[in-house]
């Protein structure tokens, strides 16, 4: 039996963390205007506050549920993929072992050099033997 209260702990607090980043966001909006409204006549760095205010205000009022949606979703799946790296990993020693094999397949230094030359001697000598049945 599985303990899912880990995740489910786990998933509360992440979703706090968003609630809590969209009223940080509004917040420092707000500060940012009132401290250029009080300190200084610069209007872009106000208007610049109230923009960052909206867009705390304007993250959807759903973020909470579009993310438990989510986490859930991955966590779902999460054995599945968790399967399925465990498979590709149990295959490599397979896959390295056929590439070795391969590997020594594979003509040495000296055979690659030898073999072209010895296989144009025989198809030379080939040809020559039957140029010489033909007369």
């Amino acid at each position: 039996i599985e303990d899912t209260a880990a995740p489910e702990s786990g998933s509360k607090a992440i979703f706090s963390l968003f609630s809590q980043l969209a009223g940080v966001v509004k917040k420092t909006g707000d500060v940012i205007s009132q401290l250029s409204k009080n300190y200084t006549d610069i209007t872009d760095i106000t208007e610049a506050g109230k923009r960052i205010s909206e867009a705390g205000d304007e993250l959807p009022g759903d973020l909470n549920d579009i993310v438990q949606d989510n986490f859930k979703m991955l966590l779902e799946i999460l054995p599945t993929i968790k399967h399925n790296i465990t498979e590709a990993m149990n295959q490599l020693p397979g896959v390295r072992q056929q590439i070795s094999e391969n590997i020594d397949m594979l003509p040495t230094r000296m055979t690659s050099k030898i073999m072209p030359s010895l296989l144009w001697k025989c198809l030379d000598y080939l040809l020559q033997m039957m140029m010489l049945k033909t007369y």
